[in-house]
């Protein structure tokens, strides 16, 4: 009897969490604990900022993958208080994981399950505030296919919705066939809209990213596409980009001009805004033309 009660409270245990605890991640999340006073969700967004600001140092110390294992236990496993503390730090060092990004085994598979773990669960409202880090992680450890059935499962149409906007961070051409394919076949329209602002999320084109992914959302412009898909697309050629892709963004501007449907359109209100086609230090740089900036002048004059 005493043998089976035993083997009950071991398995229980290591059902719990195989994840171990990082000692100066814990007396963190203790200070700030007990210096801080929260009382509601969004104050522990925007108390405590020294105690937060105390993470900085220690992921540049110990790198994001000693760091992240406790931030997550807690996530899963702590207090109400304890919860709302750690989301707010994972939140402050989503962009702070250069290690794993080097080598993404350093990050364990144990701990990888727990993020996906807190991602599953849609009853937790901090889940929205962990997409962004546990998105780039799982796509650096090409966990993707677990990541896009969690986001397909998910109960919460924003944490679906965000895994996607994040996925071609650090997915690049590797996962666009994927992101595209949701871009034109899914039902919901925000979702189709997220899989284009994944595009803007990733920076740094190279030549061959830009000649098939700009060559892609060029072509998109004429295609069957809503308003607001239309202006995510032409966003993602003004900004990622550029030089012989705004004109197509400025054709497409005048066609619409020329059908009297430009002023309603939410492509009108980004050209307004638009402050890079006639920047002389872009031009400089051949990312846009004279011409280009006149053309856009002509669509603007239409406009008022």
């Amino acid at each position: 009897m005493k043998i089976i009660h035993l083997t009950i409270l071991t398995l229980s245990f290591i059902g719990c969490s195989s994840i171990k605890k990082n000692k100066e991640v814990t007396s963190l999340i203790e200070r700030a604990l007990d210096r801080c006073e929260i009382s509601s969700q969004k104050s522990a967004l925007r108390m405590c900022i020294k105690q937060k600001s105390k993470i900085y140092p220690l992921v540049n110390r110990l790198g994001s993958n000693k760091v992240l294992p406790t931030l997550i236990y807690y996530f899963n496993h702590g207090s109400t208080k304890e919860k709302k503390i750690v989301t707010s730090l994972i939140q402050n060092i989503k962009e702070m994981i250069g290690d794993i990004y080097k080598n993404p085994t350093l990050l364990k598979n144990n701990v990888m399950e727990e993020m996906f773990t807190a991602l599953e669960d849609s009853q937790k409202n901090n889940a929205q505030n962990i997409v962004p880090i546990v998105t780039y992680i799982a796509i650096l450890k090409k966990k993707e296919d677990k990541l896009f059935n969690i986001a397909n499962k998910h109960k919460i149409s924003s944490v679906r919705n965000s895994i996607y906007r994040y996925s071609m961070k650090y997915g690049q051409l590797r996962l666009f066939d994927k992101v595209s394919e949701i871009s034109s076949t899914a039902k919901d329209p925000s979702l189709r809209i997220s899989a284009l602002s994944s595009l803007i999320v990733m920076q740094n084109y190279s030549k061959k990213e830009k000649e098939i992914i700009c060559g892609w959302s060029a072509s998109q412009l004429n295609g069957k596409r809503n308003t607001y898909e239309i202006t995510e697309l032409s966003r993602v050629l003004l900004l990622r980009c550029s030089g012989k892709y705004i004109n197509n963004v400025l054709d497409k501007a005048q066609k619409l001009a020329k059908k009297k449907k430009l002023r309603r359109h939410s492509l009108a209100y980004l050209l307004r805004k638009n402050r890079t086609i006639c920047d002389k230090n872009l031009i400089k740089q051949k990312k846009s033309t004279f011409s280009q900036c006149h053309k856009l002048n002509k669509i603007r004059a239409q406009l008022k």
